[in-house]
Formats: C-alpha cells, structure tokens, sequence
C-alpha cells in the first residue's frame, strides 16, 4: 500500500500508507468483490515526515486459474515432405482472470480492480518441411 504522496518529506514520493486497523479482504461473489476487494477504511496517508508503517504482503490479490494447452497432428505427405498442423490455447478454459487492486490510497480507485487479464486466445499454425 502506498499513500501516493511524499509524506515523508524526502523528496522521493509515493511513501507507505499508515494501518489504523487490522485490514481484511471483503467476501461475496467476484461481481461484487471488484468494486471493494479488501477495507480501505483500514488505510489512510503517512502522518507528515513518516515513511509510513504497512508491511509487506499483508493482503492477497486475487487466485488465477489458468489452463494452457496445445494439439498437433503430423501429416506424412511423401517420404521426405510432411505437413504439422498445430492448434495453441491459452486460457483454455475462458476464466475470468481480475489483476490486483489498486493499493494507492490517494487514488479514486483505491481498492477496486479495474482490469483484467486476456480472455482465451487461439493461435494455428501449419508448418511444411521437405
């Protein structure tokens, strides 16, 4: 978590946030859990000339599950010519993969994901060697 600001005075910016209570992640269904994905109530800026005291890794983003595979088949079309047909899929399964919130405090859209990763991707490729 950071404050998005130069709290600290050091001339580097975007210093820690400060805890004012124990943070935790939000429950309910994934539609809902995007707009607030952890208490942002727990955050708040670095008191002035402070670095700020949040830890690391004090809360997690969301799980992925992801599933890529491929298929291809050789075809033998003469002795010496053949012809590989090749299918790739990524993200198989078409899951919604959300990224991280947004953990700057200053921002408006602190704790909320914005975005998501790519939905299921394919790709064929033909291949002939002689």
């Amino acid at each position: 978590m950071t404050s998005g600001e130069d709290d600290s005075l050091s001339g580097v910016g975007n210093d820690l946030a400060d805890v004012i209570s124990k943070p935790s992640l939000t429950s309910g269904p994934l539609g809902q859990r995007v707009n607030k994905w952890f208490t942002t109530e727990a955050f708040t800026t670095a008191r002035t000339g402070t670095f700020g005291n949040v830890g690391r890794n004090i809360l997690s983003g969301p799980a992925t599950f992801n599933l890529d595979f491929s298929i291809q088949r050789l075809f033998t079309i003469k002795e010496r010519m053949k012809l590989q047909f090749r299918a790739e899929f990524f993200n198989g399964l078409n899951h919604t993969l959300v990224n991280n919130p947004s953990t700057t405090v200053t921002s408006s859209n602190f704790g909320r994901i914005t975005s998501a990763r790519d939905p299921r991707i394919l790709q064929m490729a033909l291949k002939l060697t002689f």
